[in-house]
């Protein structure tokens, strides 16, 4: 999926400071369950995720950080070689 491909207009962060979803690693820890509230309630959750997981190595996208994304690519690589 493509960023342009995404109804971001849509997204429950709209609005939201943007510089909460990209703090130094460790840094944002604090703020992962409101983060995470935020984005579990959001109309283009699975979008967000399906984008974020294949193109988006930095950032709190999704309700996902960078090494839960990462996790995500491997076991779905994993899959697609096993099938």
């Amino acid at each position: 999926m493509k960023y342009d491909e995404v109804e971001w207009e849509a997204a429950a962060c709209k609005g939201i400071n943007t510089d909460l979803f990209f703090l130094e690693r460790g840094e944002g820890v604090s703020f992962y369950p409101q983060l995470r509230k935020i984005c579990q309630s959001c109309p283009i959750y699975s979008e967000c995720l399906e984008y974020a997981v294949w193109n988006e190595t930095e950032g709190f996208w999704a309700a996902t950080t960078p090494n839960e994304r990462q996790r995500l690519r491997s076991s779905s690589r994993r899959r697609d070689d096993a099938a």
